[in-house]
């Protein structure tokens, strides 16, 4: 945590020097309207013990917004990222990557995509060009007591599914189980404003024998 904390601004610039109990300086400077929708930050660490001249290069960032577009970049040192996201309507879509300056390689870019409708969502994820690591998720709200929800990965074809039903208004039991045959049930009840009882259960279907039982009391 730190020990001391200051906050400034001028002339439109925000600043923030931090000092923790290890001796480490961290600094922050952003310019919220360098043009409209644009933001600034430089932001830099001095490890506790360390000489200035033994100092980080510093990480500048970018952040751009305007109506329903998002971008950003950041560059530390000779290692760039961005970012983009767009959405339309209930649809989102959004890329990122990353640059090596000092080999001039570019890593491999990621793709997300989210489309939400009325009670339900979808959302898929690949990694790389290849095609080869895709993940989805698919949530839905049944009812007011019951959410299902469902997870697949192209790496290893894993899957899962799972639900969460309330049984009252202080009482949900949920359920998950997996592609590798892990179960696990879980129960929750409110038993005053500050305590919250837990239990839960795993089981590998594959062997029976193998089981975890877990109760906890959480106290506010």
């Amino acid at each position: 945590s730190a020990l001391f904390d200051a906050k400034s601004s001028y002339q439109g610039v925000n600043l923030d020097a931090k000092l923790d109990g290890s001796g480490t300086i961290s600094g922050e400077a952003s310019y919220d309207e360098i043009i409209p929708g644009a933001k600034l930050t430089v932001s830099g660490k001095l490890e506790g013990g360390k000489a200035v001249k033994d100092m980080a290069a510093p990480k500048i960032s970018t952040e751009y917004r305007k109506d329903n577009m998002v971008a950003c970049a950041s560059v530390e040192g000779s290692n760039l990222v961005a970012s983009g996201v767009v959405e339309a309507g209930d649809f989102q879509v959004g890329a990122s990557t990353t640059y090596d300056a000092n080999d001039g390689t570019m890593g491999d870019p990621s793709f997300a995509a989210r489309y939400k409708g009325g009670n339900f969502a979808v959302t898929a994820v690949a990694n790389g060009l290849k095609g080869d690591d895709v993940s989805a998720t698919y949530t839905q709200t049944v009812s007011d007591d019951l959410d299902v929800a469902g997870s697949f990965s192209s790496d290893g074809n894993k899957f899962s599914v799972g639900a969460n039903y309330k049984l009252d208004g202080d009482a949900a039991v949920k359920g998950k189980i997996n592609s590798d045959g892990i179960l696990n049930v879980g129960y929750q009840r409110q038993l005053t404003k500050g305590a919250t009882l837990n239990a839960g259960l795993e089981v590998d279907t594959n062997n029976l024998d193998n089981r975890k039982v877990g109760v906890s009391l959480a106290v506010k």
